[in-house]
């Protein structure tokens, strides 16, 4: 009972959370569980994949509501990474965070934590593919500013 009060505490007062698990399955798919739905990143359409989601990668944003590009790119290219293991990374303007990401039949959602002119920020948004390739953001300062912006996949500049 005491352990419980103190947990019960924790949640209540302190704000705790429910906890987050990651980490991937020990099994593979079964049939009476099917395949998790991971961002393919297709153009025309978002699939299931049980292989590596070709829409997991480095965007480079190009436009925003709020900002200008001058801004956007102020401290080096503007990017966001999308990455295979539920984690990414956006970087624009003063703004660096991580990613924690979510994958949806047609979205991918996610919650970020960093720093942006040297004092903590957090918030969420998602990431919709377009139909030109593209991907549109909907990216949200925690009770501040909602801005969307427009990636385009970057392609590599060194030689093979």
């Amino acid at each position: 009972k005491r352990i419980e009060e103190a947990f019960g505490w924790i949640k209540t007062v302190a704000g705790q959370e429910k906890t987050k698990l990651r980490g991937r399955d020990r099994v593979g798919p079964s049939p009476s569980r099917p395949p998790p739905t991971i961002w393919c990143g297709c153009p025309s359409s978002w699939r299931r994949r049980n292989d590596r989601a070709r829409g997991i990668g480095r965007w480079r944003i190009i436009e925003a509501d709020l900002w200008d590009r001058g801004y956007l790119n102020l401290g080096g290219p503007a990017t966001i990474t999308i990455g295979p293991d539920n984690n990414g990374e956006i970087a624009f303007g003063a703004l660096q965070a991580g990613l924690d990401l979510s994958y949806g039949p047609s979205t991918v959602h996610f919650t970020w934590g960093g720093c942006d002119e040297m004092d903590d920020v957090t918030g969420d948004g998602h990431a919709e593919l377009l139909d030109d390739g593209s991907i549109e953001i909907t990216f949200a300062y925690h009770n501040g500013d909602e801005a969307i912006l427009k990636a385009v996949r970057q392609t590599s500049s060194t030689a093979c």
